[in-house]
């Protein structure tokens, strides 16, 4: 009967994992020599669990990863040895595991759970933990696409254990930085090039140009305000002067003309008696 690990990585969920691309999950199969206390005697299968359970989450140096699920227990002898005046029992058992077990230059998929000042926090799987250089340090850019559940991939550069706990160092992928890159630069293209932006952008300059002027016409002064009325009633004397003036020429002009009329008709006259008093003589 198969046994399932207790870590944070169910049995099923490990499985999964060990098909997918970048997990570094691997099966390994493996025969171990598992001391047991007398008090196992009677139900031994119970106390190798207990003892493959304290293994799992932790680095391994035999295996050089993590032990994430075991299954497939099998018991090589039935009988077990005591050696030399300890009171534990030995016996040798075969069992399947799950590990964990990425190396310098592989690939592994992080969400972004922290930034620092000079790295990124992630996890790796939900449960390893990974820390990033910032990448500004390293090519200038990337880190203003990346935000707190982001998740992306990147190159594993480092690997340390320190009490059972693997502790990853890692560097961006060089192709996702491209890849990141290029995904903003069309999406900022794309979005200076829509026309309902465009639109929007031209309504809302029209829209603050009028808000403008209406605000430049409550800010002013009462003495400016008095002003330009006095500007106005000034323009306005002006055209009731000239259309006077215009009036007077009229004026004028028609009376010219009525007393040259006048002068003509009497010059006429005087011609005519004249003419008449040379005909009588």
């Amino acid at each position: 009967m198969a046994a399932e690990g207790t870590g944070h990585l169910s049995l099923t969920e490990a499985r999964r994992k060990c098909e997918e691309k970048y997990s570094c999950f691997t099966k390994i199969e493996c025969t171990e020599c598992m001391s047991l206390s007398p008090s196992y005697i009677g139900r031994l299968k119970e106390g190798i669990e207990e003892e493959l359970s304290k293994k799992l989450m932790k680095f391994c140096e035999k295996l050089q990863g993590v032990i994430v699920a075991y299954d497939k227990i099998q018991l090589l002898r039935r009988h077990g040895s005591i050696v030399e005046e300890s009171p534990f029992i030995h016996f040798e058992v075969k069992v399947n595991y799950i590990v964990f077990q990425p190396q310098v230059d592989s690939k592994l998929i992080g969400v972004v759970n922290k930034f620092g000042y000079d790295h990124i926090g992630c996890l790796v799987h939900g449960c390893f933990n990974a820390s990033i250089s910032n990448p500004r340090t390293q090519n200038g850019h990337f880190t203003d696409n990346l935000k707190l559940g982001s998740s992306f991939t990147f190159r594993v550069v480092g690997l340390e254990s320190l009490n059972g706990v693997l502790l990853i160092t890692g560097a961006f992928d060089d192709k996702t930085l491209r890849k990141k890159s290029k995904s903003k630069k069309s999406l900022d293209r794309d979005k200076n090039s829509d026309p309902t932006t465009e639109g929007t952008e031209i309504q809302t300059s029209k829209k603050s140009k009028k808000h403008k002027q209406e605000n430049d016409s409550e800010t002013e002064g009462p003495v400016a305000k008095k002003k330009k009325k006095l500007s106005n009633g000034d323009a306005r004397r002006d055209e009731e002067v000239s259309a006077n003036k215009n009036n007077n020429n009229e004026k004028n002009f028609k009376i010219k003309s009525e007393k040259t009329s006048n002068d003509d008709h009497i010059s006429s006259l005087k011609k005519a008696k004249k003419k008449k008093k040379n005909h009588n003589l």
